[in-house]
């Protein structure tokens, strides 16, 4: 079951990205040959990492990084990403596309509706209890009242099967949207 639930985000990755990369052929070559080294070293992290259960936090946030470079490519002059990370992260193990797809979903989410697209990611390690948080300025990822949408409640899913009390939360206010991860390793 855990395995199923790992193939449902390689398509989902892949399509995006192949997207990004056609735009920036379009517009301009250097950056469309830099992406799609990008996109081979992310893909190579999925086909690599997807069938393990769980993989070093380093390893999945450094794959989120290549994935940000990859998107500022696409959107150099919309786009505002800082990040932060505070606490030990060394015996920390997460499954794979687990940090990811909760910021894909918040460039997503606010690009589209921003003239400037601000995401900030902070995650944190406070006793054991990991917080993965993700703001951006766009509009709701939930639709139709649906909190888990497909990508987070995945996440959720898999991080269950190692780790307790597993909590996802999406807070939509003052012009921003906040999603809230945390859980107990």
């Amino acid at each position: 079951q855990i395995q199923l639930l790992q193939d449902r985000m390689e398509p989902h990755f892949l399509y995006n990205s192949l997207n990004s990369i056609q735009s920036l052929i379009i517009k301009e070559d250097k950056r469309a040959i830099d992406s799609i080294q990008m996109l081979s070293d992310n893909y190579h992290y999925i086909m690599e990492r997807s069938s393990q259960s769980l993989v070093p936090f380093f390893e999945e946030w450094n794959f989120t990084l290549n994935f940000i470079e990859f998107q500022k490519y696409r959107y150099r002059d919309k786009l505002q990403i800082k990040h932060t990370l505070d606490g030990n992260f060394q015996a920390v193990n997460l499954p794979p596309m687990t940090i990811q797809p909760i910021v894909e979903n918040a460039i997503k989410f606010s690009v589209y509706e921003k003239q400037i697209s601000i995401v900030a990611i902070k995650i944190l390690n406070e006793n054991g209890r990991i917080l993965i948080e993700v703001v951006d300025n766009g509009v709701s990822c939930v639709l139709n009242g649906d909190i888990f949408s497909r990508s987070l409640g995945n996440i959720v899913k898999r991080l269950e099967y190692f780790y307790k009390n597993v909590l996802l939360e999406i807070i939509n206010q003052d012009n921003e949207i906040k999603v809230k991860l945390s859980f107990k390793y």
